[in-house]
């Protein structure tokens, strides 16, 4: 079976032991910060079910969503993602799917939570905002979230069963969950606590990837798996093999894994469902540069 049961997360502190001598420093740098149950909370009362997740019948729906947010290099979305875009509906028939803009996204949070509109319009980059859309829109509709620059090689169907929420850690090294790939029901538990944690004051100016991106994520879902022995029911973190075969750290390797050599990902990676090619879009041209050095 391709399923990679929640035990596995459970697990991962025994991996992290064995390898925590030979990468200290990229292990400290995969964690989000502490889980603070006295933060204040946002009044999300659309978010969640009077009596947690009630109907054994409830499936992700089968719409894709997708943003556009422009970062200073134009507002419509770039040729070489379209055909990501084209060749994913084509491979998933019968589903529905969503571009949604800055705007949108801000009308979407003043209609449903407009508590949390003060941060969101106060971050310092937009990426943050970018992040931050993710667990409202799919709060709000459900269905499956997933960036531009994922190849889409097969069907994504199989990963998503008969669980109500679906992620993949993206590092091969360590335990960091990524949120360029979600899948879940409406209404998800987990994004109380996500939102609830991007509800920070500090989240304005803190570094990306602890404010909402994937040390956040980490963080928060590891607690909220270990505060309830049900929140796993239906929940699956899947191996970088699906959808993140190729680490971040391992960029050169991109070059010849692009959308023209699709044949070339198959038989290299024949497990994987998506290839993301963290193509980093929110990042200035300047600051990309410098980190490919």
């Amino acid at each position: 079976m391709i399923n990679v049961n929640i035990k596995s997360f459970l697990y991962f502190h025994l991996f992290l032991i064995n390898i925590i001598i030979k990468c200290e420093d990229s292990l400290k740098s995969c964690w989000g910060q502490p889980f603070n149950k006295e933060s204040s909370y946002i009044n999300t009362d659309y978010l969640s079910f009077p009596n947690g997740i009630e109907s054994e019948d409830v499936v992700i729906p089968k719409i894709f969503h997708q943003l556009w947010f422009d970062f200073g290099k134009g507002s419509m979305v770039p040729e070489h993602f379209e055909k990501n875009t084209k060749r994913l509906l084509e491979l998933h028939p019968g589903w529905k799917y969503k571009l949604w803009t800055e705007d949108e996204v801000d009308q979407l949070i003043q209609d449903n939570l407009p508590d949390f509109l003060q941060i969101w319009r106060q971050y310092d980059v937009k990426i943050k905002k970018h992040d931050s859309a993710r667990p409202v829109i799919l709060s709000k509709y459900g269905g499956v979230y997933l960036d531009h620059d994922f190849i889409p090689i097969k069907n994504i169907e199989p990963l998503l069963g008969n669980n109500t929420f679906v992620i993949a850690n993206e590092d091969n090294d360590c335990m960091r969950i990524g949120n360029a790939f979600i899948g879940s029901i409406p209404k998800h538990p987990i994004f109380l606590e996500v939102l609830n944690d991007m509800y920070q004051e500090d989240t304005i100016t803190k570094d990306v990837l602890s404010a909402t991106g994937p040390l956040l994520w980490t963080s928060t879902i590891e607690h909220y798996l270990a505060e309830d022995s049900k929140a796993s029911e239906g929940f699956t973190i899947y191996s970088p093999k699906y959808l993140y075969p190729c680490s971040i750290n391992k960029k050169d390797n991109f070059e010849k894994y692009t959308f023209e050599n699709i044949e070339l990902i198959k038989e290299k990676f024949p497990e994987c469902f998506l290839f993301q090619q963290f193509a980093s879009t929110w990042w200035p041209d300047e600051y990309k540069k410098k980190s490919d050095m």
